[in-house]
């Protein structure tokens, strides 16, 4: 904003300078001494309306008599500055008033210090002459501005600000608006044919903007929203926008931005995967009649920065695109002018950044058709100035909390409330006294390893609009290391009990449909039993579905370690190298599993136990000590089918362990009146074993007594659409090779780290998505079809109990 200048009597290039920011004007101008200096006092002036006077002479006590000739003399002629700051909706007449008494406060500012015509004690000499300020708006048309208009609408550009004394008018400034800026613009790197593109632009003093879309080379303009979707005639040719912006009639300069890049056309068979398999959950076809919810859960992968050389690409597309050394450093093999892209090598970009995968994913969204979806690892560009508002123009509310966002269908949905938490930090909360004491109990390493862990959970209360109850969703992206299933499970456990305190204190639903339903989606990174074990599974799950994790759970023996340095003289051994592998002078030797079916995988760091000699506890069953066929669990098939208890650990090997019986029910006496949440109150499990509350297969003090079912696993095969192998009953898919890369595995690849979990008291699932055939995605995520290294896990429920799946 430019200094102001000092006015002078009809001066008319003198300005009274008006910003707005965030709703506030400040307001700014100059006063000239010569302007108020008067040999004699003037008549009182008349009241009109839009003007505003100053007190006359004795009439208000906290501003003294002035002497104006003498507060004003010339021998002090800089200016002095008037600033008011007030808010835009406040009348004319209000700001007028304030405005007055600034000036009248400066002029008792000059009358102290002039140094003369002053008594002691600050009081005007005899005769001094008390003068009756006005300021009054008037309009370009010459009207008086009335009381009661705003001030933000009455301070335009070309209206004129006077100030009287007395009945004359001594000065004058032409109001100036501050001109709509813009002070950001950019596109996406990428914009392809068919798919929409937006500009992210940043404005002040600007109430809309006019948007011009055009392509090199092609006359007129594509487009005059803030979206474009190019057709086919613009590919190979640079998209650009003029964006102008306004306040009111009033237009600021306009600025012009062009895609780094041309514009891509993705062959069609590219894109056929993904639109074939959400087509095959079209609502009208495949969707049960009585679904009413729809739910999507989804790891997008970060959208990394802008990143040197190639990035990820296939096998063989990164042989073709090699043509030095380092194919690193090769240049990309874009698609001829206007020709369609068939390969990663073909993108000007790297796959591993968001710029040409965030097209995928709003595709594949908006092709599900989903009423709420989960989304985790968002990065701020792609949800705040790609997704969120392209989602908004559908008809999508979005809102994110680090890296996790939730969407909802704004015809389906109101957003009510949202929370969110760094997990790490409720272990502080005096519901949560049991675990922290267990954790405390624990060696350091694993204390100093949760709470280090930065993630977050993230909770949305939603309000149907319309018919049906309201629903509470649950986001979460769980730590991924390898071994921390304890940890998993804690972390839920910690968000799900401020869940249901939070729950209690939240709005209460007013459509008279009961309480909310509740789904927790997100990335677990938890895999799911082995359908062949008749005993434990992890213990996210266990928590999920019967409320409570026992101590014994053979998670906390697999975390035991996680977050101790690696002792030393360890080594990874690779295979072939023909050495023995120990943990130091005089150390047991190491375990001798390979830890991945891939030839390189590094071998199991732990030492191997006195009664192996060559397995750890991670992968030797606690009762016959030989090798056990699943790491997660406590004991080999053999003896998990013929019911051969499991002995304890060895104290050496528990000493300092973290282990604690934890369930969802911590929850304050004060807020356990919410009984109707799917997480609500303690349940006696004596008591409720007694009355067949629980229905078996819960073996601990205390249980929830609602309790979460998995989508995916409440579902007969054929309404999820595949048949995975008999070991591998709930899997997602299992196949014999990596997925992102496609290299060949010795073992199976078992994915199913993704979940959607429902309050089985109020929600029935109807149908889960199917994975895509195995060809479409080898060695493809991501890739030129797939947007992410995880697939989109969708299902429909319609609302009723579902009950036990024991």
């Amino acid at each position: 904003m430019e200094a102001p200048a000092a006015a002078h009597p009809g001066g008319s290039h003198q300005f009274c300078n008006v910003t707005e920011v965030d709703a506030q004007l400040q307001i700014s101008f100059g006063i000239n001494p010569e302007v108020l200096t008067l040999s004699a006092p003037a008549a009182p002036a008349v009241s009109s309306e839009g003007s505003r006077k100053g007190p006359a002479h004795g009439s208000q006590a906290d501003l003294p008599p002035v002497d104006m000739a003498t507060a004003l003399a010339p021998q002090r002629e800089e200016a002095a500055v008037i600033s008011l700051n007030r808010d835009a909706t406040e009348t004319t007449a209000k700001t007028l008033t304030r405005a007055v008494k600034t000036v009248e406060k400066a002029l008792q500012k000059r009358s102290r210090t002039s140094g003369k015509g002053k008594r002691k004690g600050g009081a005007p000499a005899p005769g001094a002459a008390s003068m009756t300020i006005t300021i009054r708006l008037i309009q370009c048309g010459g009207a008086i501005t009335a009381d009661d208009v705003p001030s933000g609408a009455a301070m335009v550009d070309g209206a004129r600000l006077e100030l009287l004394v007395g009945d004359t008018i001594r000065g004058q400034w032409s109001v100036r608006r501050d001109r709509p800026t813009i002070t950001a613009l950019s596109l996406p790197e990428v914009a392809l044919v068919g798919f929409p593109t937006i500009c992210e632009v940043a404005t002040v003093h600007t109430d809309r903007c006019g948007f011009v879309w055009a392509v090199a080379g092609l006359g007129g303009s594509v487009s005059n929203e803030i979206e474009c979707s190019p057709t086919a005639r613009c590919a190979g040719r640079v998209l650009s926008v003029t964006v102008t912006p306004y306040r009111g009639d009033c237009a600021g300069a306009a600025v012009t931005v062009e895609c780094p890049h041309p514009v891509l056309r993705v062959a069609p068979e590219v894109l056929r995967p993904l639109d074939d398999r959400a087509a095959q959950f079209d609502r009208g076809e495949q969707r049960a009649a009585n679904a009413t919810l729809r739910v999507l859960s989804y790891n997008v992968q970060w959208g990394l920065g802008t990143l040197k050389g190639k990035g990820h690409a296939n096998a063989s597309e990164r042989g073709a695109a090699a043509t030095a050394g380092d194919e690193g450093n090769a240049a990309p093999l874009l698609a001829p002018h206007g020709g369609a892209v068939r390969c990663v090598a073909e993108l000007p970009v790297p796959i591993e950044t968001r710029h040409y995968r965030q097209h995928l994913l709003l595709r594949e969204m908006l092709g599900w058709d989903a009423d709420v979806a989960c989304l985790q690892e968002l990065t701020p560009p792609m949800h705040d100035s790609f997704l969120c508002p392209l989602l908004d123009i559908r008809g999508y509310g979005c809102v994110r909390s680090g890296e996790l966002g939730v969407v909802w269908r704004r015809a389906a949905f109101d957003l009510e409330c949202e929370a969110s938490w760094v997990v790490s930090t409720l272990l502080d909360d005096p519901c949560n006294a049991d675990v922290r004491a267990a954790l405390d109990a624990a060696t350091a390493h694993s204390q100093a390893y949760f709470r280090r862990l930065p993630h977050v959970g993230q909770a949305v209360k939603l309000k149907r609009v319309g018919h049906g109850a309201d629903l509470i969703v649950v986001n979460v992206h769980l730590v991924m290391e390898k071994y921390a299933e304890s940890f998993r499970a804690l972390q839920l456990a910690l968000i799900l009990r401020r869940v249901q305190r939070w729950a209690g204190a939240a709005p209460a639903g007013t459509n008279g449909h009961g309480p909310p339903h509740v789904v927790v989606c997100g990335d677990f990174n938890t895999r799911g039993p082995d359908e062949q074990f008749t005993t434990h599974i992890e213990a996210v799950l266990e928590l999920l579905r019967h409320g409570v994790v026992k101590a014994d759970n053979p998670s906390f023996v697999l975390g035991r370690d996680v977050g101790r340095p690696k002792p030393a003289g360890h080594r990874h051994t690779m295979p072939g190298d023909g050495q023995t592998t120990h943990l130091g002078a005089g150390a047991a030797p190491q375990c001798v599993v390979k830890l991945g079916g891939d030839a390189w995988s590094p071998q199991c760091p732990n030492a191997a136990t006195e009664a192996t000699g060559t397995l750890c506890w991670d992968h030797a069953c606690r009762c016959c000590s030989r090798f056990r066929d699943d790491f997660r669990q406590a004991t080999c098939y053999a003896c998990d089918r013929s019911g051969t208890p499991v002995p304890p650990l060895p104290d050496t090997v528990a000493a300092g362990m973290f282990c604690c019986q934890f369930d969802l029910s911590g929850v304050d006496t004060a807020v356990a009146s919410f009984v109707d949440s799917p997480f609500s109150s303690r349940v006696d499990y004596e008591t409720a074993a007694a009355t067949g509350a629980l229905g078996g297969g819960v073996d601990g003090a205390t249980a929830s007594a609602f309790r979460f079912d998995s989508a995916r696993r409440a579902l007969p095969q054929s309404h999820c659409g595949f048949a995975p192998g008999p070991e591998h009953k709930y899997s997602f898919f299992t196949v014999d090779f990596h997925p992102p890369s496609g290299t060949p595995r010795s073992d199976a690849w078992v994915e199913l780290r993704d979940h959607i979990f429902f309050s089985s008291q109020s929600l029935r699932p109807v149908h889960c998505a199917a994975p895509p055939p195995i060809d479409d995605f080898k060695a493809q995520l991501p890739g030129l079809t797939w947007p992410s290294d995880h697939l989109a896990i969708v299902a429909d429920f319609c609302e009723g109990a579902y009950g036990s799946i024991d």
